[in-house]
């Protein structure tokens, strides 16, 4: 929502390629800025902003109007709204300005869209690849961006495979050397991975990837990474500068079952369920499965379109349920994962950590993240408002803004807005 009246300095494409070629044409012509844009009333704007995102926007009158989605976009605009209300406030001595007639900017911000659209697309940066055999079994290590930037090592959730991380991959690549090996367990090994396992990869990741003994490194774990994460911390604590724990999942066997989501909850289920009788899997992947992730018939509705999945991942979060076997090694891993308490790890953790959880995280619980922050002594905690588990795909830029200031200063926010809650 904006202030009643609210407008926005616009010019068409053909009034400034107009405006351009005649100041190009005065003596001592050159290189030059378009200003002096006439104001555009941004109520009249709305359907031709609609139109060129192929959305149906209309003014609101308060906040509780707002459903899940409208909410989300409004304070994702907090940016937009400030200008115009300084762009509204600096034109108050003149008449309101005109409303467009229809179609008049449709042009430009259809080409505005675009150039956004592609501007967003972050082309994959130069990677080098590298493996060698460890536990038995191949891993793979991946190296971006510079060689003598902070080194970054992403830790990946259990099952998964890198796609949720191409884009904060790329956008974290610009400044910063962005290590990861390709998480095992799930597919073909000699046997059962465990926790010690993945500290064993983290280890390897680090020869592999030639980060010189004695220089500590970034880890950043989404989802089960929190948990091998500070495992690794305590076991090579002079490798370790610092913790970003990306939807964390503190999940742990006994109490505090309560503080689950449904979906641990149903997990939790079918592994037990599994790891008991194996000759299960095979139906209790319809839970979990292909199938399942599918969703229900008809358009979805505000909550559903909000934390949907996006289609660019899905094959990814089904990874550990292609298949029976698949899933009876996952099941393992999970319930060796879910055996761990970190709280007493996490105690003697003692460089910065920055947690960030997800307003609607339906994968791993918030409350739980929110219970083991307190035993990290230099934690802090930001909540990251309309957002979801996949939220390093979803908002990358947004998630690649924070991790860039935690490392830069720890102590200090490396963004801020109406979009993100700082509890800590």
């Amino acid at each position: 929502m904006v202030p009643s009246g609210a407008a926005v300095p616009l010019l068409s494409s053909d009034r400034a390629a107009e405006r351009l070629r005649n100041l190009a044409e005065e003596p001592g012509g050159g290189p030059f800025r378009a200003l002096d844009a006439p104001l555009v009333g941004i109520v009249g704007l709305l359907p031709e902003l609609g139109a060129a995102y192929g959305l149906r926007l209309e003014p609101a009158g308060s906040e509780r109007e707002l459903d899940a989605v409208e909410l989300a976009l409004h304070r994702r605009l907090t940016p937009f709204r400030a200008f115009a209300a300084a762009c509204t406030a600096a034109s108050s001595v003149e008449p309101l300005p005109a409303q467009p007639p229809p179609g008049a900017h449709r042009r430009l911000l259809r080409a505005v869209h675009l150039g956004l659209t592609g501007a967003a697309r972050q082309p994959a940066p130069p990677e080098s690849v590298c493996s060698a055999e460890v536990g038995g079994a191949e891993l793979v290590v991946r190296s971006s961006g510079p060689a003598d930037g902070p080194v970054l090592v992403l830790i990946n959730a259990l099952g998964q495979e890198r796609t949720p991380w191409d884009r904060l991959t790329a956008l974290l690549a610009a400044g910063h050397r962005v290590v990861a090996w390709d998480v095992r367990g799930t597919g073909p090994v000699p046997r059962p991975f465990t926790l010690d396992d993945q500290l064993d990869d983290l280890a390897g990741t680090l020869r592999l990837a030639g980060v010189a003994a004695g220089t500590p490194v970034h880890l950043v774990g989404w989802c089960t990474g929190a948990k091998v994460a500070t495992a690794f911390q305590r076991r090579e604590p002079a490798a370790v500068a610092s913790l970003v724990f990306l939807n964390p999942s503190f999940r742990l066997d006994g109490p505090g079952q309560e503080q689950d989501t449904p979906y641990e909850s149903n997990l939790d289920a079918v592994c037990r369920g599994v790891i008991r009788n194996p000759a299960r899997a095979g139906r209790l992947l319809q839970l979990f499965g292909p199938s399942a992730a599918e969703g229900t018939d008809g358009p979805p509705g505000p909550w559903e379109a909000l934390t949907a999945v996006s289609p660019a991942l899905r094959e990814s979060v089904r990874r550990p349920f292609l298949d029976r076997d698949s899933l009876i090694r996952y099941a393992g891993q999970l319930l060796d994962f879910w055996a761990y308490d970190s709280a007493p790890d996490a105690a003697g953790v003692d460089v910065p950590v920055l947690f960030v959880t997800a307003e609607h995280d339906e994968v791993a619980s918030p409350e739980r993240a929110r219970a083991a922050l307190v035993h990290y002594p230099h934690a802090r905690h930001v909540e990251l408002l309309g957002a979801t588990h996949y939220c390093l795909h979803d908002r990358a830029d947004l998630v690649a803004r924070l991790i860039g200031g935690f490392v830069r200063e720890p102590g200090c926010p490396g963004a801020d807005g109406e979009e993100l809650r700082w509890e800590r």
